[in-house]
């Protein structure tokens, strides 16, 4: 009987250490942006393979019908985790922006100096990987606003050293971060 009570104590005790070591992981997780920035990063990694893909498909950049899906349903899930969704969509629009900037000018060096690989399938591989990383956004969005109610100026230095794509202006990541400090 003594050693059953010593194991449901050791067993609470165990579960107990293990909710306050998750609790502080996700503390520091929550007061500190870089993943989210580097989510935002990763995200536009993507983009000279969406504009590659593009060129050798003989397809436009602009792909409005596209942008309308995907503005509608970054408002659809930022709503649903608790944030302004016109806020959210005033950042994704200016994500999309930059991204098309990306892949314009790589596809404007494309001209210059063609490249012979084939690019990752756009529907199969990039889209997928592309609206998992944009819920992904949002989810980190909505769990360090939680935790430290917005993005401050302050964060600006750190942003622009994370977010850093070949091709993206300072212009560029100027906008991404004013959206990113609209978003509440």
């Amino acid at each position: 009987m003594k050693s059953v009570v010593k194991k449901s104590l050791f067993n609470k005790s165990l579960l107990s250490l293990c909710l306050l070591l998750s609790t502080c992981i996700t503390n520091a997780a929550t007061d500190d942006p870089q993943a989210l920035f580097n989510t935002i990063n990763q995200r536009l990694g993507y983009m000279q393979d969406v504009a590659l893909y593009k060129a050798q498909n003989q397809l436009a950049i602009e792909n409005n019908q596209r942008e309308v899906t995907v503005l509608q349903n970054a408002k659809n899930t930022a709503a649903a985790k608790g944030l302004d969704a016109q806020r959210v969509e005033a950042f994704f629009i200016a994500q999309i922006s930059a991204a098309k900037a990306i892949q314009y000018r790589y596809r404007a060096d494309l001209l210059s100096q063609p490249i012979e690989r084939l690019p990752l399938d756009l529907n199969k591989h990039i889209r997928p990987a592309l609206i998992t990383l944009g819920n992904k956004i949002i989810e980190q969005m909505a769990t360090y606003i939680a935790a430290n109610g917005g993005f401050k100026t302050s964060q600006r230095e750190l942003f622009f050293s994370i977010v850093k794509r070949r091709y993206l202006s300072e212009t560029d990541k100027q906008r991404l971060f004013e959206g990113l400090l609209q978003v509440k």
